[in-house]
């Protein structure tokens, strides 16, 4: 039997690679192992005295101050309570949403208001950017002469599973001139311009 009131099945999380702007999600257990029902909600800190620290700057005697100090405890800016009954669980979702293609790691701390536990859950995740690629890799240009415009055609195409925008930007390659027409634009899935 767990000496805790609560158990998180699994307590840590790692979402498979997600592209920006789009979203996976995971689902974990939360069982009570009480013999009566408890209210939990997330928090932001793993302990009471974080959580008081955090609390100083707020006039908790205020109203609107007494909100914004709650929105810096729990763990979401919309808070949530939910109840468990005795000896049951409840499944909550959990979204991963990257904006950035950046590793994400966090964590949250389930607070049991009954006994003033906290049990851990942590996250990881990562954001995968869009992808697009040219139809060659590399084009021989030759001899040119001086004062001429040279016209090739190449194809952009969008080989991720995300739509992207994109902006082409010029580099430096000496006294070399090259263009690109559009030199920006969108791209759904699986388009190419």
């Amino acid at each position: 039997m767990s000496s805790s009131s609560v158990e998180l099945e699994p307590s840590s999380i790692q979402f498979p690679p997600t592209y920006i702007t789009a979203e996976s999600r995971y689902t974990i257990r939360i069982k009570n192992n009480e013999k009566k029902q408890i209210h939990c909600s997330w928090r932001k800190f793993s302990t009471e005295e974080e959580e008081n620290d955090a609390l100083k700057s707020f006039d908790l005697s205020d109203a609107s101050q007494r909100e914004d100090a709650m929105k810096a405890i729990y763990f979401t800016s919309e808070v949530f309570k939910f109840a468990i009954w005795p000896k049951r669980y409840e499944q909550i979702v959990i979204y991963f949403n990257p904006q950035e293609a950046v590793n994400e790691a966090d964590a949250a701390y389930l607070y049991v208001e009954e006994t003033k536990e906290r049990v851990r859950c942590s996250f990881k995740g990562n954001g995968l950017p869009p992808e697009a690629c040219f139809s060659v890799s590399s084009i021989s240009i030759g001899h040119v002469a001086l004062d001429s415009v040279l016209e090739y055609e190449v194809y952009f195409f969008n080989v991720g599973k995300v739509a992207c925008n994109y902006q082409l930007t010029q580099s430096c390659a000496g006294k070399l001139k090259f263009e690109f027409t559009p030199s920006a634009g969108y791209l759904d899935i699986g388009e190419k311009i």
